[in-house]
This record gives structure tokens, sequence and C-alpha cells, in this order.
């Protein structure tokens, strides 16, 4: 009787050995047994992986609203016995997931994820955005147009006032006679080390370096705009193209045409004629006879913004179209069209963010792809982009949002915070802070909210 028991023990033990080394083997090789009955070949399934990355790191991994238990960092700590990322979590079933990630004081970011079998499914540039309130830093507003370059000054040219934006420190100038041009008055240097203010040259840096320019520049400027050298100003006045040297403080006509807007950048003159015929000119600073036209549809609203990534970029305001125009002389090309455009940022050298007052778009220059990000029913005052993650802001009267999109997820949209009033953001403190002017309650002015 007790040999019987025994080679019963011995065949029970056999067939569990096997038994649990199928089921460890199909695991370490990616597969997950699923047991029904009656048996079938879904029985044996193979597995697909999620491997996340955050920054910053520590977050509390959730999959479908539940924390994921770490069985063998339990036993280690009960503090450290749930996912927290960096993680690579195994063995999911081939379906999508949704994954959530909460870190103390941080907004919670959440996102749908499909996995695939034999597959890892990779999202390494997640950006955890702090959960924190706006704090006011001056009781003055100040308007987005006026930012410096390098965003860390912005000026009231109308009180006479530079914010330190990195010291949150104030320094005023004596307001004087401006130049108004589509309501701008306040013209920065490339390297934000100077700004024309009305007639006056403003160092925000040395205020004992300003300078008074009032009767050396004209007051009946068509357009302006700086040099590459960060020392020459260059105006449109009547029928004649200038320049004007901040050093020497002379004047010099360089050529007779009549431009309605232009921009100096990388040795050329690019400008739009501004004799009504709708031409696109571009010449060379050392040699202005020289001229490459190209004709632009009708239009009384074109503004040049800037040249970057090999391509100029024009505003017609009027019809609310942006104009991506690759120029290698002697040729123009028109290399993109986005029509129904009020707001654009360039995401990187490749992507343009871009909205109109309730849509939110993208395009992929390199491989000609639109993405519609968010379409919402409050109008869109606004939109920036979060350099680090690449992450679209925009805003509305009431409150400012991120969209989350990272690579093989589908949007989320945070909302970052709410207010009374909202306006003219834009992001700067080394991409850590979001600026605004706001008003909370009954308090107004430029409001700072850390997200990083």
């Amino acid at each position: 009787m007790v040999s019987i028991r025994r080679k019963i023990l011995f065949y029970l033990f056999i067939i569990a050995f096997f038994a649990l080394s199928f089921y460890v083997i199909t695991y370490a090789q990616g597969y997950k047994l699923n047991f029904s009955f009656p048996p079938n070949f879904k029985m044996v399934q193979k597995t697909g992986m999620i491997l996340l990355k955050s920054d910053p790191d520590g977050a509390t991994v959730y999959i479908n609203g539940e924390p994921i238990k770490s069985l063998i960092k339990g036993y280690l700590s009960s503090d450290y016995s749930y996912y927290k990322t960096p993680s690579k979590i195994k063995n999911l079933n081939p379906e999508e997931y949704t994954i959530k990630l909460e870190k103390d004081g941080y907004h919670t970011w959440e996102q749908k994820v499909g996995v695939y079998p034999g597959r890892i499914t990779t999202i390494s540039n997640i950006h955890l955005f702090k959960n924190n309130l706006p704090l006011k830093i001056s009781d003055e507003y100040f308007l987005k147009k006026n930012v410096s370059p390098d965003k860390k000054y912005v000026i009231n040219s109308d009180l006479g006032i530079i914010f330190n934006l990195e010291e949150e420190r104030i320094s005023t100038f004596t307001p004087e006679k401006n130049i108004k041009i589509d309501g701008q008055s306040v013209f920065w240097s490339p390297d934000s080390g100077k700004a024309l203010v009305g007639l006056q040259i403003i160092y925000p840096r040395d205020k004992n370096k300003n300078k008074d320019i009032n009767g050396y520049l004209p007051s009946d400027i068509k357009d302006i705009g700086w040099g590459d050298d960060n020392k020459t100003i260059y105006y449109q006045q009547d029928e004649s193209f200038n320049s004007f040297d901040i050093e020497s403080l002379k004047t010099k006509e360089l050529i007779k045409e009549n431009y309605s807007n232009f921009l100096v950048k990388d040795g050329y003159l690019f400008a739009i004629n501004g004799n009504g015929n709708n031409k696109l000119e571009t010449r060379p600073l050392d040699a202005l006879e020289n001229s490459n036209n190209m004709d632009m549809p009708c239009s009384a609203g074109y503004k040049i913004v800037d040249y970057k990534n090999n391509l100029l970029q024009i505003r017609d305001e009027k019809y609310n179209n942006l104009y991506l125009i690759h120029y290698k002389s002697p040729v123009f090309m028109i290399k993109e069209t986005i029509n129904n455009i009020k707001y654009f940022k360039w995401i990187n050298e490749q992507e343009i963010a871009y909205a109109n007052d309730f849509e939110i778009w993208s395009i992929n220059l390199k491989k000609n792809q639109k993405t519609l990000h968010s379409r919402i029913s409050e109008k869109i005052l606004g939109i920036d982009v979060h350099e680090g993650s690449k992450n679209i802001i925009y805003y509305t009267d009431k409150d400012i949002k991120i969209i989350n999109q990272e690579e093989n997820t589908k949007i989320s949209i945070i909302k970052l915070t709410e207010l009374n009033q909202v306006s003219e953001i834009f992001v700067g403190g080394q991409d850590e802070n979001i600026y605004f002017d706001g008003q909370i309650g009954q308090q107004e002015g430029l409001y700072k909210l850390n997200i990083k």
C-alpha cells in the first residue's frame, strides 16, 4: 500500500515538474497560458511588453486603473512594491490598455497604449508637468511680442519698464515718442542685447548704455528690422530702403524701392513689393542691384515672419494663409501652403504646430503629413511649444492646456491651470515656466506658472 502511494506521489511530482517547466519556459519565451475548458489553441498566447520612461522618473504605473505590483520588489520593501518608472512590464496580452502615471506634485499622465504579440511598445519621452498654482510676479501687463528672442526680458514700452524674467527684477527707462508699425513699438536685436524702443536704443543689461537717437532716425518709418550684425537697423521710408548704424549714428540710402514689408536675414533682403503687384523679392545685401522675383497670390495682407530652417515664412493675414517658401538663389519654390491658420510655432526643424479658432494641427514637412491634435468648442487665443517635450501648449481666455502625444499613443490633454482671464502666454525660463498676462480673483498682472 505504501509502495503504491509512493508511486502515485512520484508520478504526480513528475507531472507537476513538467507542467511547471513548461510554464516557466513559455513564460520566459514571452508566452502566457490562458486556462480554459474545453482546451483550445488560444491557451498559449504570445504576449507583448511595455517599456515606460518618464521625466522625472519614480511615477507609479497603473494599467486599466490598477497599480501594477512587483512581487519580487514587494518582498524587499512595501514602499517599492509597485512598478515605478522607468519600468518594463512583461507578459501582457495583446490588446489596448489605459496606462496612467501618477507622481505626487505632478499632473497625471494617461494614454491609450496598444500591445502587440512579440513586440515591445516603447514610450520613452513622457514628460510629467508640475501641478502648481500660478504666481504673480508683476502688477503690470507685458505683451508677448515684446519678449526678447532669448526669452529673458520683456518690455512695457508705454510705461518704460524692462522686466528681467530670470531675476524677476524691474528696471526702468523714460518712455519717449514711439515708432509704431502694425501696433509694435519694441524691436529686439537678434542677440537680445538691445532693443529699439520708440526713438531709443535700450540695453537691458546695462542702462548706462541707453542711447537717444531722436533726430538721427526718422519717425515716419513704414517698416523696420535689425540686421544680423546686431548694430544695423534697416527701415523703409517713402520710396527708399535705408540703413542706420547705431554706433556711428549714420543713415544711408541703399536702394530706391517701395516695400510694404521686409526681412533682413542671412545676408539677404527678403521683401514684399509695395506697389500693389504682390511680388516677393530677394536681394543680396552686398549686391542690392541684383533681384530675384516671385509672383504671390493677390492679397493686401502679406507679412514676412522669419527665415528659418531654410524656409521663408510669409503670413497672408488677410486670408489666414501661411506660405513656406524654399529659396535657393536664383529660384523660389513654394514648399507648403497652410490654409486657415491664425497661430503657428515650429516644433522642430521638420514640424510646425498651427491653429485656427477651434482646431490645433501639426504638419511634418518631411513626410508631408498633417495631424489633427484637437478640436475644441472654446476659442483658441494662441499656441506655443514646450521645447523639451515638443508638446503643444494652447490657451483660451480662461485656461492653459498642454497636448500630450507620444509616439504610438493617442492624444490626451492636460489642463495646467484655470483663471479668470488669460492672455499673451509664452514659455521661458529654460523651458521651466509659462508666463502670461492674467487675472486671479481681483489680482491682475504678469504671472508665472512653473511646470518643470
